[in-house]
This record gives structure tokens, sequence and C-alpha cells, in this order.
């Protein structure tokens, strides 16, 4: 029997937005991703995910972590019944992530022997969170634990721990997440970390998959996405020049390009007025 339980009323700075564990799955397409960080996993059965040009199939212990808004899809294997577990965070932890995390495209991790997320999910649903959904600090403590174990056990961040990514690369990400809104060119990052921008150029495509160019403005339009969907009634032009970018008509194309809407077009996807007016995100499924 599927368990399930939204938690998008507990407006609170560090939480799940939902979780759920042995729920059958139907197939999912997100051409502009997902508005929080998702972790899908298999319970029964087999997956197949489609993201960032890739096709990963997920047997049973195996989950991804999704940060928002990257593009993805997925569906059971060759038609057969999938059952997963997912957790969906939301808040201000959607910014806290990264800094526990790092800023890869996605993460992978499967149970093992010192660490079981199909467990913890199931622990959370059917012993605490029912009797605890007043206690946010709690259930901030067990999503940060889960995050921790995630960045313990990922399969693949294990790489991210070489002389190179901590030399170079780690504070050249660090540099893009403090000053993303400035003025930053590949050559200053470069710079930065006393390399060629060539050579820096290699280090991105090696160990993110993209050039780092392509990784600054998807982190910007990433931003951008955040602002646009919780701040819908910011002024384009501030949202524009708070995460970087210094002409509104090239922030509108780019955005355009990225994600195939404009700017507001892409909030009126995923943000409605219930009948009392409240604005509300999509959820998990939609």
């Amino acid at each position: 029997m599927a368990n399930f339980i939204n938690l998008q009323h507990l407006n609170k700075p560090f939480t799940f937005e939902s979780l759920s564990y042995n729920y059958k799955q139907e197939n999912i397409n997100r051409p502009m991703g997902y508005p929080y960080y998702l972790w899908l996993q298999t319970d029964k059965g087999n997956g197949v995910i489609c993201i960032k040009e890739q096709e990963l199939l997920l047997k049973k212990g195996d989950g991804i972590l999704i940060p928002p808004f990257i593009p993805h899809k997925y569906h059971a294997y060759k038609q057969n019944e999938w059952y997963t577990n997912f957790i969906s965070f939301s808040g201000f932890l959607n910014y806290e992530i990264p800094k526990i995390l790092g800023n890869q495209d996605y993460f992978l991790a499967s149970d093992n022997s010192a660490f079981s997320f199909s467990d913890f999910i199931r622990n959370v649903v059917t012993e605490n969170v029912m009797d605890e959904l007043s206690d946010f600090e709690l259930l901030s403590a067990h999503a940060y634990t889960f995050l921790l174990m995630l960045q313990k056990y990922n399969s693949i961040g294990r790489t991210a721990f070489s002389a190179q990514y901590n030399t170079y690369l780690l504070p050249v990400l660090k540099m893009i997440r403090a000053r993303y809104n400035e003025t930053l060119t590949v050559q200053m990052m470069a710079d930065s970390v006393y390399i060629s921008q060539q050579y820096l150029g290699k280090l991105f495509k090696h160990f993110l998959g993209v050039s780092a160019y392509q990784y600054l403005k998807t982190y910007r339009l990433n931003r951008a996405k955040e602002l646009l969907l919780t701040c819908p009634s910011m002024n384009l032009n501030d949202v524009c020049f708070k995460v970087g970018f210094s002409d509104v008509s090239r922030f509108i194309q780019t955005f355009k390009q990225e994600t195939g809407y404009t700017p507001r077009q892409y909030v009126s996807l995923y943000i409605y007025r219930n009948e009392n007016g409240f604005q509300v995100t999509l959820p998990h499924g939609e």
C-alpha cells in the first residue's frame, strides 16, 4: 500500500514538501524540471529516468536526487509495474542544499549496508511525521540527516574528491555561488585559481559535463526561476539584475532559448491561484 504525505502547508524554512514510499509510479515528463529538489528511488521493479541526455536504469534500492529545474522524465522499465520512494524538499532548504551537495546536475545513490535510504523514508512516514507535523525542527533534522547521508554515499560525488577538483574546480563553484549576480566571466574564474581558461573548461567538462560558461548561465537561470516562482510579483528588471544579467532583452531571450518559454509564461505554468486567492505551486505528479 502506498503511503504519501504532503507537507506543503508547512511554510517553514527547512522541511520536506512531500514524502512517499511504495508509490505505484506513473509516467512523468517534466521538460522544465521540477521546482524543488526531488529524490526518486526504486522500491520495487525497475525504472528508467532520462536526464541530461542520459538514460539511467534505477533498480531496487537505486535512487537519484534531481536539483530544481533540471529537465527530466521517467517511466517503468519495459511497461512493468514500478513502485518508488520519493522525497521533495521545500522552503529555504532549496537554497541550502548546494552548500551540502555542491552543484552537480544530479546525484546517484543506493541503499547499502551502512545506510538505507528506503528504510529512512519509510520510518519517517510511518513512525515520525504523522505525530510530529508541528515540530518543524525535528523535520528539519530528518531532512538534514538524509542529505548528509546522500553526500556521504552518493556514487557520482566520490570523483569530486580528486586533487584537481578540490584545488581548482571547487573554489570556482564557490565563487559562482557567491558572485553569480555580479559581472563574472570564465576568464575571471580561471584567473582566480591561476589556471588557463582552456584548462578550466576541460575540468568543467570532465567533472560536470558542461562548459564553464554553460554552468554559469544555467546557475543564473536557475536562480532566476526560483525568484520568479517565489516572488512572482517582482519586476522582471529586478529579477534580471539580481541574477547577473545586465540586459533585460538578452535575459528574456536566453531564458526562452533554455526553457522554451518567456519568464512570465514560465511562471504561469507552475503557479495558479486557488479559490482563496493564494498562489499555489503544482505538486509532485504534475
